[in-house]
């Protein structure tokens, strides 16, 4: 199998494809798992999501989605100024603290905060992260 060096977030998405044969479907997520572990996500890709166009409930107010070699992440505004962060991953694993608080400061920016909201397990396959703006997280007396 002829497997690229450096695989494109576009490139994942295609090898991970229900209708992508199998072999292909592993051979990214061996790539993904690779990635997450030397921290080298390459570029994040973004795109425009235009409002109810992936389903009811939360997904039919998410706006944006950005995706790079290891991650996808759906976001939904918040009309309070925070943002609702919907991740995957084709690796499966939860994201991690310190993967969370980079996904925050290259997507939403430095001038946020990450909230730690634990509800019940999601069963939709994503970790879901809320991110206030620091100026919000000041006014609830939450000093970071």
């Amino acid at each position: 199998m002829n497997t690229p060096a450096a695989w494109s977030a576009s490139q994942l998405a295609a090898a991970l494809d229900d209708a992508a044969p199998r072999h292909e479907r592993k051979a990214a997520i061996r790539e993904a798992k690779k990635r997450r572990l030397t921290g080298e996500w390459g570029n994040w890709a973004q795109g425009d999501v235009q409002p109810g166009a992936l389903g009811e409930g939360w997904l039919g107010f998410v706006t944006g989605a950005y995706s790079n070699a290891v991650f996808t992440v759906l976001v939904r505004l918040l009309p309070n100024g925070c943002a609702h962060l919907a991740i995957s991953s084709p690796t499966a694993q939860p994201v991690q603290r310190r993967e969370a608080d980079r996904i925050r400061r290259e997507i939403v920016g430095e001038e946020s905060a990450l909230l730690d909201v634990i509800g019940p397990d999601a069963e939709d396959g994503f970790d879901h992260l809320w991110v206030a703006p620091r100026a919000l997280v000041d006014r609830l007396g939450l000093h970071l």
